[in-house]
């Protein structure tokens, strides 16, 4: 599972992503999804307006989409939206 988890971790790298690796840091944190082929990723914001940490939502999706994933994103009321990132077609 996790090799699908670093595929999207490095195309968001490659793009200037950056990934939070701390509670205090900004960036997307991907982990894998409960089944093959599907990854979680969700942005965290500290200091972040929910406007501002939707928007980055937004990039991670175009990034996502034009690598050719296919994502579903579950928009929130509270906290910023999550995606759900689907394997890419063959």
């Amino acid at each position: 599972m996790g090799g699908m988890t670093d595929d999207v971790r490095r195309v968001l790298h490659t793009a200037g992503m950056a990934e939070s690796r701390r509670v205090d840091q900004r960036g997307f944190r991907a982990a894998p999804g409960s089944q093959h082929g599907i990854v979680r990723l969700q942005h965290v914001g500290p200091g972040m307006s929910l406007t501002q940490a939707n928007g980055q939502v937004s990039q991670y999706v175009r990034v996502l989409q034009a690598a050719g994933y296919r994502v579903d994103r579950v928009d929130e009321v509270t906290s910023p939206d999550r995606l759900i990132v689907l394997e890419r077609p063959r």
